[in-house]
């Protein structure tokens, strides 16, 4: 999708760029799975086109292989993005701790 539509998440890199924009990459996940979840329970539509057996198993088969590997996947990288969030902000803390406590130093100092 990321191709079709140029203002979504890139899918294969983490970059310094991308590391900023943790927090959307981890709001995108959350509609991709609301999505595909949408988009199994539509498919539940193809009952009524297509009523019977047949239309059993091609439901199943969209479901299946169409929507629940995306839902898997989307579950599956949310918990290890927000973890690196938490990482990064944590290492930004650190980062500017030292300058806060100079900068404290500074103004303390007569």
């Amino acid at each position: 999708m990321s191709r079709i539509f140029t203002n979504i998440m890139p899918a294969k890199k983490l970059k310094r760029q991308t590391l900023s924009d943790l927090p959307r990459m981890i709001q995108e996940t959350c509609v991709a799975e609301w999505t595909h979840g949408i988009l199994s329970i539509a498919g539940l539509a193809m009952l009524w086109f297509w009523p019977g057996i047949g239309g059993i198993c091609m439901t199943a088969v969209y479901i299946l292989l169409g929507n629940l590997p995306f839902i898997v996947v989307q579950r599956f990288n949310r918990p290890r993005l927000q973890k690196l969030l938490l990482k990064q902000q944590r290492n930004m803390q650190i980062r500017n701790l030292p300058r806060y406590e100079e900068q404290l130093l500074t103004t303390i100092a007569p």
